[in-house]
């Protein structure tokens, strides 16, 4: 049995207007996922939006533990620990709570969070482009 890791994805166009009532949301934190996918599913999702086909290879901690030790990747040893150990607790779940929904965008922008599958639609051209290498 496979396990994928949900991920949160955040479009950060979503957040760059500023906020509906600034002196009420100035200094305050929010959490700020709209919809959790796995990398599976981004690939699916991906597929369907270019026509064309998306694979995901996914990675656990230890090819990626594996990865840095070989890469010309300039990056403190303590902070590649730091990210591998993030790594296997979000995978065993100790740190499931990161795959949490809890959209507060439309209680600070007014406005609907943008879904991945719509943020893929409207970015296409851009995604076919980079695709393509132009």
């Amino acid at each position: 049995m496979a396990v994928f890791a949900l991920n949160l994805w955040i479009i950060s166009s979503d957040f760059v207007l500023r906020p509906r009532d600034p002196e009420r949301h100035g200094g305050q934190d929010y959490w700020l996922s709209f919809e959790v996918v796995s990398g599976p599913e981004v690939a699916t999702i991906l597929t369907d939006v270019l026509g064309q086909e998306v694979r995901c290879d996914v990675k656990g901690p230890d090819d990626f533990k594996a990865f840095l030790a070989f890469s010309n990747i300039p990056i403190d040893s303590w902070y590649a620990a730091g990210v591998v150990e993030f790594m296997q607790q979000v995978m065993d779940g100790r740190m499931g709570y990161i795959g949490t929904v809890r959209d507060d965008g439309p209680f600070v922008t007014g406005r609907p969070s943008t879904g991945f599958r719509r943020w893929a639609t409207e970015n296409r051209d851009a995604l076919l482009k980079a695709v393509s290498g132009g």
